[in-house]
């Protein structure tokens, strides 16, 4: 999963973005920051819980006073549970939908309240971004 991580990041340095590049353990990126076309952009790592809404708070006001305002948000986080289902908690169960599912809702919800008095807010109007949240 990391070379999925460091690719997708490698790719939007070379594309001129500066990165907010978050891991439940934020020490586990620095083999990413020594990456070229990483290192020559600016790059805040923090710590990130999708599980805790405070975390995601957190990990966004840190994003933004490093950063400024954001224009690209990527979900690319998730989790599995490789054994029977009989054998699965109800807790684990929970974990996954707060890994997977929830945490998309809150992240784009994070990034979205702001932009919605920024510049960004007649693309995101025009593409239905900020109007409506659609899951399949």
């Amino acid at each position: 999963m990391r070379r999925t991580i460091e690719r997708g990041s490698i790719g939007l340095a070379r594309a001129g973005y500066d990165l907010a590049l978050t891991e439940l353990d934020a020490a586990t990126l620095k083999d990413t920051l020594t990456q070229p076309d990483i290192a020559r952009r600016k790059v805040v790592t923090v710590a990130l819980d999708l599980r805790s809404q405070g975390s995601i708070k957190a990990a966004f006001e840190t994003a933004w006073k490093d950063l400024g305002p954001l224009d690209l948000l990527v979900n690319n986080a998730g989790r599995a549970l490789l054994r029977p289902v009989v054998d699965v908690s109800e807790a684990d169960w929970d974990d996954v939908i707060d890994t997977n599912l929830k945490s998309v809702f809150r992240l784009s919800r994070a990034v979205l309240r702001p932009m919605r008095s920024e510049e960004h807010t007649s693309e995101l109007q025009s593409r239905g971004l900020i109007s409506y949240a659609v899951f399949c």
